[in-house]
């Protein structure tokens, strides 16, 4: 016989309803995402947004944990007689506008094979890199021997022969601009290579030079900023500035950033108020971010399910708000991406998704669910600052600020928000310092 359900809302409970009724319920928009269900009328219970794909599926759920020895029938699961009142069929059928979705789920092998396979590709990209960095040493003291050499035989006339035609060379290849493989534009193909051998002088001092630009620029914006949404805006804007310098310090060209962040004042051009500019503006956020994570060495693969579920998310969306909170989600994956390519550890980034997803299950609203969302980014990106060389007391010194703005007494939840945003720009840039001056 199969499982039959109970629903509570309000401290009401209806039941037993079969799978395909509440199924039904879910399609009609009879349930609400903060409904509770459970396979017997004491609990323990479970929110419909935590369980609403397997019931759309028509899956069983409850399967696991202390549901899975619970009976199909108890005394409490009597069927309804003929003629009693449907409780689940008179549900208020309005969805509201503080419903909550779900966090965004990234597909993760699920079996030994898939995981075994998983483990070995890791293992491999592991060993490639290795083995290249190593190579590349080996070319890098062969090529200053071959120089030694040129010009000890040719002396300074052939020098200069084979300067101008080191430079000839250089300029056939940036005649190919032809799109690779992850989605970059690069001129020279012995220019993404060289991004292994650190960035030269002139590169660091213009991304440093960058950085104080745009720490300047937000610092301005916050002067003629009004409202505490205008503050949001803003400082999403230098996020997606700061992220940019990330990417290019990455190996990403200039011109595919700034291609990115002028989407932005076209965003800005066709949005009807401040929530549709601030949703636009954490698009661009969020593709700036996949542009950062592809040039740390991501896989296609990863990016794709990580861009399609956030899509999913967006289309589910019912407002603005649901919008935003679902696209902050796909940019804290996408940070939990990056830093877990730039070399932060596997249990730091399992911590921190843990507390993330705690922090998002107990949200009772949207804004909450922002707020929550937005420090889970503030934390990845913490962490793949330290793996990258950052002082840890500067990291813990942001999140602690980040805890204490928490504290402060009569702060609202679009203040809150926007602080975390700030939190999330401050950090990084500390990531990108530290990328930099490697």
């Amino acid at each position: 016989m199969s499982n039959e359900y109970f629903v509570r809302r309000d401290g009401k409970v209806s039941g037993p309803h079969s799978l395909a009724m509440i199924r039904k319920s879910l399609e009609e928009k009879k349930l609400k995402a903060n409904d509770l269900l459970s396979l017997s009328s004491d609990g323990p219970w479970e929110r419909v947004a935590a369980v609403h794909k397997e019931i759309r599926a028509g899956r069983p759920f409850f399967n696991q944990g202390a549901n899975a020895n619970k009976p199909t029938e108890t005394p409490q699961s009597k069927p309804q007689e003929e003629g009693q009142e449907d409780w689940l069929g008179a549900i208020d059928e309005l969805v509201e506008d503080e419903k909550l979705l779900p966090p965004l789920k990234v597909v993760r092998p699920k079996n030994k094979t898939e995981k075994h396979k998983a483990s070995k590709e890791a293992e491999n990209d592991e060993r490639l890199t290795k083995n290249l960095t190593i190579m590349l040493a080996w070319v890098r003291g062969g090529l200053v021997a071959v120089f030694i050499v040129v010009g000890v035989v040719f002396a300074i006339p052939h020098l200069k022969k084979l300067g101008d035609l080191t430079a000839s060379t250089t300029q056939d290849s940036d005649v190919d601009t032809n799109p690779v493989s992850d989605g970059s534009n690069v001129k020279n193909p012995l220019k993404k290579l060289g991004r292994l051998l650190r960035l030269n002088k002139k590169e660091r001092e213009n991304l440093e030079s960058s950085i104080r630009q745009i720490e300047s620029n937000l610092v301005q914006s916050e002067r003629t900023s009004n409202t505490v949404f205008q503050q949001q805006v803003g400082r999403t804007q230098s996020c997606i500035e700061m992220t940019a310098i990330v990417a290019e310090a990455l190996g990403a060209e200039a011109s595919d950033t700034r291609a990115i962040m002028s989407k932005r004042s076209q965003n800005d051009s066709s949005s009807k108020n401040v929530f549709q500019q601030l949703a636009g503006q954490l698009s661009v956020y969020l593709e700036i971010m996949t542009l950062a994570a592809r040039q740390s060495g991501v896989s296609s693969r990863d990016i794709s399910t990580c861009l399609e579920s956030a899509g999913l998310n967006d289309r589910a969306a019912k407002n603005v708000n649901q919008q935003i909170a679902g696209r902050a989600d796909a940019v804290q994956e996408m940070a939990r991406l990056l830093a877990g390519k730039l070399g932060a550890s596997r249990d730091r980034l399992s911590s921190i998704s843990d507390s993330a997803s705690s922090s998002d299950r107990n949200a009772e609203t949207v804004y909450q669910q922002m707020s929550a969302r937005q420090a889970g980014i503030v934390r990845f990106l913490g962490a793949a600052a330290v793996a990258q060389g950052a002082e840890r007391s500067d990291v813990a010194e942001i999140e602690a600020k980040m805890a204490s703005d928490d504290r402060g007494g009569g702060i609202t939840a679009p203040q809150q928000f926007a602080a975390r945003i700030n939190r999330a720009f401050q950090m990084t840039a500390v990531l990108a310092k530290a990328i930099v001056v490697k």
